[in-house]
């Protein structure tokens, strides 16, 4: 943030969010390809949406379904299995193409805490020595309390979107 001469406050807009890359081979008999993404064994989760993935060092594409895929579409998804452990799929090369043996599999993606990692007020008190070096005659502090984390769906909020999902699936939606 550049905080301009004269100025006697300034907002700096946050995200509770880190950026993790792993690298690993794929190797697998099943029909559907699949790996479990290695989050840390701490209270921060994948954070949805965020994933991009090299196979073989070629992109492919995030998809939320495979159903509007082709053989050859280079597309994946991530699902969390029963205890919220993310799960990258691939196609069975007719609904999204599948990965050859041995791949090697880049996946960059977010970690966030979700709700947890809301903060109250006045949780920032002081400033980092890289800018009071520069300035000691500022000062931080954080009058609101942060808010916008959540986390991944529970039962009752998935059993709340469902029939919003299935009414608009591939479907354009009006405000009539």
């Amino acid at each position: 943030v550049i905080i301009q001469k004269g100025t006697h406050s300034v907002r700096v807009p946050l995200r509770q969010i880190e950026a993790k890359s792993i690298s690993q081979s794929l190797t697998y008999t099943s029909a559907n390809p699949q790996f479990i993404l290695q989050t840390p064994k701490d209270d921060r989760k994948y954070a949805e949406g965020t994933m991009t993935l090299e196979v073989n060092k070629e992109l492919w594409r995030l998809v939320d379904t495979f159903a509007y895929s082709g053989p050859n579409d280079k597309v994946f998804k991530v699902e969390p299995d029963n205890t919220g452990v993310p799960i990258v799929m691939f196609g069975d090369n007719t609904s999204g193409k599948r990965p050859e043996p041995n791949s090697s599999i880049t996946a960059s993606f977010k970690l966030t805490y979700g709700k947890s990692g809301n903060i109250s007020s006045g949780s920032f008190t002081s400033v980092p020595s890289e800018i009071t070096k520069i300035n000691d005659k500022i000062k931080i502090s954080s009058p609101y309390a942060s808010t916008g984390g959540s986390d991944v769906e529970d039962l009752n909020m998935i059993k709340a979107h469902i029939p919003l999902s299935i009414k608009s699936l591939g479907v354009a939606i009006a405000k009539d």
